[in-house]
């Protein structure tokens, strides 16, 4: 690195408000295209004051041009509030080619830390349990496509940490459906449900392949996973959610069950 590089570049810690960063943006002409749900993830996170002053930088080059940080700044301005920001000063516009190219750190990192023993499984459950519980019970497609900051996820995690790594254990062991699915809905019964005490057996019958009679609810929804894994069709959080609360209202009941019928239109069904 030559010497003038290093005097050229200096650092300020700035508070960002909302009419700043309209003003930093005007001249945002180098960057990707917004990705708006990146955009309302990082509000959130600056509305609730949950954001810190952590390090990362915006960095600008010598004639104002934003090199890195105009997500940030976006969301400053939906969240309608001021952001104090490390500023990095005078960088070379042709260093955008070295910005933003390390490896991102996701919910699975921020678990292992955390000394998860699930950390992948135990990730996606807690992102779709926030959604769950935050934005949409139902859990669309579209809402399953949102972000969700790292800082939502560690603080639900570790309110709901038992819960969440009980679930993930349980979903870990050997069977061929979707662990993260199965670690939602046994959460999501778990928590609802009064017969509690069928919970254990429900979970361990249906990973168990033995026989269990051809009415039975939960060799129905065995057959429903097994067949769509077998076609190569993926179902979506939503659906699959449905069946299995479906299947275990019907388990409760002591009811047969031949076929499970849901569809997108209808809410996801009560947990008795």
């Amino acid at each position: 690195m030559h010497p003038s590089t290093i005097k050229r570049i200096t650092t300020k810690v700035k508070c960002i408000t909302p009419d700043k960063a309209c003003r930093m943006l005007d001249k945002n002409t180098m960057n990707r295209n917004i990705d708006q749900k990146r955009v309302e993830q990082y509000a959130r996170d600056m509305k609730s004051g949950r954001w810190t002053l952590n390090g990362s930088t915006i960095v600008i080059a010598k004639d104002g041009t934003i090199l890195d940080g105009q997500h940030r700044l976006w969301g400053v301005i939906i969240a309608g509030v001021p952001v104090f920001f490390l500023i990095v000063y005078n960088a070379a516009k042709e260093d955008i080619n070295t910005i933003d190219t390390g490896m991102a750190r996701t919910s699975r990192h921020i678990l292992q830390i955390a000394n998860s023993k699930h950390s992948t499984t135990a990730a996606t459950t807690t992102k779709l349990l926030w959604l769950h519980d935050n934005i949409d019970r139902d859990l669309s497609p579209e809402t399953c496509r949102m972000n969700v900051s790292n800082f939502e996820l560690s603080a639900f995690y570790n309110k709901r940490k038992d819960m969440i790594e009980k679930a993930a254990s349980v979903a870990e062991h050997k069977h061929p459906f979707v662990k993260s699915h199965m670690a939602l809905a046994f959460c999501i019964i778990g928590r609802s449900t009064a017969h509690l005490d069928k919970l254990a057996e429900f979970f361990e019958t249906l990973k168990n392949v033995a026989p269990i009679g051809p009415r039975h609810p939960i060799a129905t929804l065995q057959a429903k996973l097994f067949n769509n894994k077998l076609k190569n069709r993926k179902m979506s959080v939503q659906e699959t959610l449905a069946a299995y609360i479906r299947v275990w209202n019907a388990f409760v009941r002591g009811n047969d069950l031949t076929t499970i019928r849901w569809n997108a239109s209808e809410p996801i069904p009560e947990v008795l």
